[in-house]
């Protein structure tokens, strides 16, 4: 099964028969964990996790950081590195989808509807943090 690198925003415990013993299953806030694809959709869709974490728009191939280069890639932003997410972004092909998903969790989307979730978990988050900057 793919695995999908989520950062935790709260702490949270697995609500199995493992919880209050020493088994139980422990996430931690600004952590990253790599879970499988339906895992992580379902921490993401409850709000309490992110993809990829806080470095999620960095290139994980490292272009772009110190060098003082845009990262040399197409669909570059303004800021090293950040990888620009049309507004129009559902309507692209599903190519496109999947690496601006690769790029953004750093994993290899699991199909289409994994890199559209990727891609819409982003854009909010970036919209939450452009509400928080006003």
């Amino acid at each position: 099964m793919d695995k999908v690198k989520i950062t935790f925003t709260e702490d949270r415990i697995v609500q199995d028969e493992h919880v209050s013993t020493e088994r139980e299953t422990k996430f931690v806030a600004d952590k990253s964990y790599s879970l499988d694809a339906t895992s992580a959709d379902r921490w993401v869709k409850r709000g309490v996790a992110v993809y990829g974490g806080k470095t999620a728009v960095q290139h994980q191939s490292g272009a772009g950081e110190g060098d003082g280069s845009n990262g040399g890639g197409e669909g570059q932003g303004d800021k090293p590195g950040l990888i620009e997410i049309p507004d129009d972004w559902a309507t692209q092909h599903h190519a496109k989808k999947r690496k601006w998903a690769r790029e953004i969790s750093g994993q290899d989307p699991a199909d289409l509807a994994a890199a559209e979730a990727v891609i819409a978990a982003e854009v909010e988050r970036r919209a939450a943090e452009a509400a928080q900057n006003v």
